[in-house]
């Protein structure tokens, strides 16, 4: 800085250290908001090329749908059902969560990834698995879940994977809400309304008496 000062004053310019320390900081501040928009560009893109892959895989299928709050069991929901052994286990803050037994029949690359950090989801994008135990043409289907801790544009990105997979596929069968027991005695059940809520704005019809669903 004091290189500066003394280059601006054999320059002939009026310039102190605070001017250039404060220009200082807008450039470096500039440039680190430019480093993070690239970023967040990049991983959009390509969240969305994924988005619209798995939307195309579901095309002419019919699908039920699982949804609900990051954390609250439709990845473990949709693994138990199409037959993943699971095991149960105390995390890091002392709860009881289940995951996939290791050495099961089902192929682990084919199942749903149970995320394990509270509020931060391990489903980025809606996925449909089929079920032996169900007509071929189904595919139970693991979507993102509501109220992510990374911020708004997840919730849009949860927005568009679930309308782009109803969009592609032949019938929506049916919507599973899952809601862990605990959020009812919670905060006076506000998860559950919420949820309801976030139900409402992707599903307006949802909860209208006399729908389909």
């Amino acid at each position: 800085v004091a290189q500066l000062v003394e280059l601006c004053t054999q320059m002939g310019l009026p310039r102190g250290k605070k001017n250039i320390l404060m220009e200082a900081m807008v450039d470096a501040n500039y440039s680190v908001t430019m480093d993070e928009t690239n970023a967040l560009v990049a991983e959009t893109v390509k969240l969305l090329h994924s988005i619209f892959e798995q939307a195309d895989s579901v095309k002419g299928q019919d699908l039920v749908l699982f949804i609900g709050n990051t954390g609250s069991g439709k990845s473990t929901a949709v693994s138990y059902l199409i037959g993943a052994e699971l095991e149960s286990y105390l995390n890091a803050a002392g709860d009881r969560v289940y995951r996939v037994k290791e050495g099961g029949d089902v192929d682990t690359l084919n199942l749903p990834k149970i995320g394990q950090s509270l509020g931060i989801s391990e489903t980025l994008y809606a996925r449909g698995y089929q079920s032996n135990e169900l007509d071929s043409r189904v595919r139970l289907t693991d979507c993102p879940g509501f109220h992510e801790n990374r911020g708004g544009i997840y919730e849009l990105y949860t927005n568009i994977s679930i309308d782009q997979t109803i969009v592609s596929s032949n019938l929506l069968k049916s919507v599973v809400v899952v809601i862990p027991y605990e959020s009812f005695r919670e905060e006076r059940a506000n998860p559950v309304v919420e949820l309801m809520i976030s139900l409402q704005q992707v599903f307006p019809n949802l909860l209208k008496e006399g729908s389909d669903l």
